[in-house]
């Protein structure tokens, strides 16, 4: 039998307690992460990703040039990543389940530093509850990498801050996860005065330096984000000024929920802000970004809620502290109460549309009922998401079944552009074809209707013989009526909606 000596302490067992309480963290976020994560069909940013993935270099290097230069570091990533894994929706979404598995993992670690073991559960708890994490940690954009980014930098610092003896090669990973997150998205650098909070030294000399060097960090980033606002910043037309009756949406719309649920976190959020220490750190970092970016989109057409998920991993540490401050009873309660208001959103958000776009409806219709002969034609309308009616026919639809687009004069992202150009003589590239099909990301009442020189081609030499109509997607059949201008009229069939 061992004598007491030989039997670890309690000291030597609290180190191998808590990497197997991360490992169990990072398998049941893992999880909750991979659930139903190809049943959303991908939508139009996602698209881009996979449009852009599947350039060459050369040709991605002219495309970021003329539009998202700020991406072209996460689009070269995404270009090696699927250069070994391929371009399916498991693949490209994959890198983001990692790296907000990872962001996770870090809040946990956090939690468990400053709050001890029943921070670290409630961690776990809070952002498995949050729809944002789910919802960005299954999108093929960048904004779980940032996370996982600002998530790491908080991790060294506040790793530091529970040292006696200051890291410099702690400070030195913050600053690196700084450089890295700017080139990922300049958003991303809103973290910055949080994290200097964070770090923040004692002595003058010691501030000083850790100002320059988070300063120095950032400042590749913002050179990126002034580098690309010299080009087209009129894609951010779409963004809606914040007003006051959309105001409570938009601040809530962080979460990833609606008004309740999101109202509920932010609550608990609000409530674990202190003016001194590590948690002014976390307020910074997870507060101050969604006031400014609030106060900003009263003038400017700068708020969109995807940018500030680098705000989650603080807006959860700052909840746990709130948390840790109820009984049981009220622990319980809030808590039942936080999942129940989130549980909508994280349903909806793996349906076949739930992130935005039903896609898919191209496979079911076009890929099933075209036939040789056919062409299609696409709309422009919103200049929001104008590219994604080519992408989703290009990913979902097999290229034995894709009508050829009949305008075209050459694929999207060629030479540069983004947008496909296209021919202006529409009757004769149309005329000759019995059957059109029209595919947009818009509901019109007439598919026909707002294509431009398209438009009057299509109403003046066809009926519309069947439409299809899904979330963010509108597919029309049309045949071309020899009879000439005149047969404006609709065919006989109603609108049919595919089962989901």
């Amino acid at each position: 039998m061992p004598s007491t000596s030989d039997l670890p302490s309690r000291r030597d067992r609290r180190p191998q307690g808590a990497t197997l309480g991360l490992f169990s963290a990072a398998l049941t976020l893992l999880t909750v992460f991979a659930i139903g994560i190809t049943r959303p069909a991908l939508w139009a940013d996602e698209l881009a990703t996979e449009g852009a993935a599947r350039l060459s270099l050369p040709a991605l290097s002219m495309l970021v040039r003329n539009i998202d230069m700020v991406l072209a570091p996460y689009y070269i990533l995404m270009h090696a990543w699927t250069t070994v894994f391929g371009h399916s929706e498991l693949a490209l979404r994959a890198p983001s389940v990692i790296a907000m598995t990872g962001a996770g993992v870090l809040t946990v670690d956090m939690a468990r530093r400053l709050h001890g073991a029943r921070g670290a559960v409630l961690a776990l708890i809070v952002f498995v509850c949050v729809p944002a994490t789910s919802r960005y940690g299954q999108e093929a954009r960048p904004y779980a990498a940032g996370c996982f980014l600002v998530a790491m930098a908080m991790w060294c610092l506040v790793v530091d801050r529970n040292n006696a003896r200051v890291s410099s090669s702690r400070r030195y990973g913050a600053a690196a996860a700084v450089l890295a997150a700017g080139l990922m998205q300049p958003a991303y650098l809103l973290a910055t005065p949080g994290l200097f909070a964070i770090g923040y030294p004692n002595d003058s000399r010691a501030r000083l330096k850790w100002g320059l060097l988070l300063g120095t960090a950032a400042l590749p980033g913002c050179l990126l984000y002034l580098w690309s606002a010299q080009g087209d910043t009129s894609i951010w037309a779409w963004v809606a000024l914040v007003t006051p009756t959309s105001l409570a949406y938009r601040l809530t719309s962080v979460v990833g929920s609606d008004q309740a649920g999101g109202a509920a976190f932010l609550t608990l959020a609000a409530g674990g802000i202190r003016a001194r220490g590590t948690h002014r750190g976390l307020a910074l970092i997870g507060i101050a970004p969604i006031v400014v970016l609030l106060l900003a989109g009263t003038q400017l057409h700068v708020y969109v809620a995807r940018l500030l998920t680098f705000t989650l991993p603080a807006l959860v540490l700052l909840a746990v502290a709130t948390l840790l401050a109820l009984r049981t009873p009220g622990l319980v309660a809030t808590l039942s109460l936080l999942a129940v208001c989130n549980m909508h959103a994280q349903l909806d958000m793996r349906r076949g549309d739930g992130h935005g776009q039903d896609s898919r409806l191209t496979q079911q219709t076009i890929g099933l009922l075209s036939r040789p002969g056919d062409v299609v034609v696409y709309g422009e309308l919103p200049r929001s998401i104008n590219w994604s009616p080519r992408d989703m026919v290009t990913f979902y639809v097999p290229r034995q079944s894709t009508p050829p687009d009949a305008l075209a004069l050459a694929p999207q992202r060629t030479d540069g552009r983004f947008m496909a150009p296209e021919a202006p003589d529409v009757s004769a590239r149309l005329s000759r074809s019995e059957r059109v099909w029209v595919v947009r990301a818009d509901a019109p009442t007439d598919p026909r209707a707002g294509l431009g020189a398209k438009s009057e081609w299509l109403k003046d030499h066809t009926r519309v013989d069947r439409i299809w109509r899904g979330r963010e997607i509108t597919i029309a059949l049309m045949r071309v009526d020899e009879s000439g201008p005149g047969s404006r009229g609709a065919g006989p069939h109603p609108d049919v909606r595919p089962a989901r």
